[in-house]
């Protein structure tokens, strides 16, 4: 279960566009015309990938109930805001560190691999996420 489900899809989208920016957006497979098993490999790694960033980051109770899932709107402006905001932070980083990378996802790994192979990325993501959070940048 995720801790923010807001910023679990975050990091999902933020994954894949930022794996397919700027690439031919082709069959990795090599076949013509793709089909959505085609990418199996690319979205079971970015699930692999938000669930290290979300579990490396606590539970949210600005945007999450204590179970993960988005908090609803509670009229507050401040509450929508912070669903909006955090999480588009959270994409922008996760797009970021997985830019064009994705013909460097080798099929095939388990989570576990693919997490200590991209542990600084992951890493990198959470610390400027954090610092951007604390440091008071947002109003």
């Amino acid at each position: 279960m995720a801790n923010n489900n807001l910023l679990w899809n975050a990091a999902v989208n933020g994954f894949i566009a930022g794996a397919l920016a700027g690439a031919n957006q082709t069959d990795p497979n090599g076949t013509s015309p793709p089909t959505p098993t085609d990418f199996a490999t690319l979205a079971t790694l970015a699930g692999y990938f938000a669930g290290a960033v979300d579990t490396a980051i606590a539970n949210d109770n600005t945007i999450s109930a204590a179970n993960g899932t988005a908090s609803p709107n509670a009229g507050s402006s401040g509450l929508v805001e912070y669903q909006s905001s955090k999480p588009q932070l959270l994409y922008a980083l996760c797009f970021g560190v997985t830019f064009q990378r994705y013909p460097y996802f080798p099929a095939g790994m388990t989570g576990a691999q693919f997490q200590a192979l991209y542990s600084a990325n992951i890493a990198t993501v959470v610390a400027i996420y954090t610092q951007a959070l604390t440091a008071g940048v947002y109003t």
